[in-house]
């Protein structure tokens, strides 16, 4: 099988033993009995993770460790999508009962003018 480079949302390789040690880390993290996205970003193995990661200068050898760090925090931490919608409308002032609705419309089923 021929191994196809995606760069679209950045450079996107990795090299092949760095793949496969994560793959066969993938149920037993370095013997501690789950994977690294099973674990919490506040246990012991995670913050070893980070020392290791903080004593290895060449990024080629911080790559492995920052992507396992990374599954723990993605696991661990919510992830709240950020989206504001605006609308802005004018209404006359007389216009009663209507409600603005979670998803973003109006409902005027009880509207009334007063």
């Amino acid at each position: 099988m021929s191994r196809v480079y995606n760069f679209s949302a950045g450079p996107a390789v990795l090299p092949e033993e760095v793949l496969k040690e994560c793959a066969d880390e993938m149920m037993d993290y370095k013997g501690c009995g789950m994977s690294v996205m099973e674990m919490s970003h506040r246990s012991k193995v995670y913050d070893e993770i980070i020392k290791e990661l903080v004593l290895l200068a060449d990024p080629a050898d911080r790559m492995p460790l920052l992507h396992e760090q990374e599954e723990i925090l993605m696991r661990d931490m919510p992830i709240l999508p950020i989206f504001f919608d605006t609308s802005p409308m004018m209404v006359n002032c007389r216009l009663k009962g209507y409600l603005h609705l979670t998803t973003g419309g109006l409902d005027f089923k009880k509207a009334y003018l007063e």
